[in-house]
């Protein structure tokens, strides 16, 4: 039987996505670590980061 742990990080391999798309890169990153949960959504052509993030009882939204 699989620990916890190892679930999520199968989960979250099978999660990541970074695609090219007309030079520019896409990508959709989703990370787990202890109680921390975070999504990232990352456009680099002008680069562009939306994350957001929990943490044991915060949520929070960030636009970098």
């Amino acid at each position: 039987m699989m620990k916890l742990g190892e679930e999520y990080t199968k989960l979250v391999g099978n999660l990541q996505d970074n695609r090219t798309i007309s030079g520019s890169t896409v990508g959709l990153q989703w990370l787990y670590s202890g109680s921390t949960v975070a999504l990232q959504w990352l456009y680099s052509g002008s680069t562009v980061a939306l994350q957001w993030v929990y943490s044991g009882s915060t949520v929070g939204l960030q636009w970098v």
